[in-house]
C-alpha cells in the first residue's frame, strides 16, 4: 500500500471525509477480515467483526494521533474485538456446562420448559 495515499485518505478522513474512509475501507477490507476469520474460524463472525471494527475506526479516527499508524490502529481494534468474542464464548460455554451440570444433580435430562402464563 502507498503509504502517502493512505496517509491523506487517514488525515481527510479524520477532517470528516466519509468517502476517505471509505477508500480506506476498501485498502484495509481484506486485513481485518483474515485477522478476525484467523481468530475465530467462522466467516460469518468474522465479517461482523470486521465490520464492527471499520464502524470503531470511523467512530474514533478524529482521536487517532499518528496518522501513519492507522493500519496498525485498526489490527489492534480487530484483534480487540476477536478478544472479546473469544471471551463471550467461553462464558457461554462454562455458563452451558454449568447448567448442564446442575440439571444433572437435579436429574433432569433437558432444559426445564417455559410455561406460559397468559392472561386474557
Amino acid at each position: 500500500m502507498d503509504k502517502t495515499r493512505t496517509l491523506e485518505l487517514v488525515e481527510k478522513a479524520q477532517a470528516g471525509d466519509r468517502d476517505s474512509y471509505g477508500q480506506l475501507v476498501d485498502r484495509y477490507g481484506a486485513v481485518v477480515l483474515a485477522i478476525a476469520y484467523g481468530r475465530t474460524g467462522n466467516g460469518a463472525i468474522a465479517q461482523d467483526i470486521a465490520q464492527d471494527a471499520f464502524l470503531i475506526g470511523f467512530e474514533n479516527i478524529s482521536s487517532l494521533r499518528q496518522p501513519g499508524r492507522f493500519g496498525a490502529w485498526l489490527r489492534g481494534i480487530t484483534t480487540n474485538l476477536c478478544k472479546k468474542w473469544y471471551q463471550s464464548q467461553t462464558y457461554r460455554r462454562r455458563l452451558e456446562e454449568d447448567s448442564d451440570a446442575l440439571r444433572e444433580r437435579l436429574g433432569m435430562s433437558s432444559p426445564p420448559e417455559p410455561t406460559r402464563n397468559w392472561s386474557g
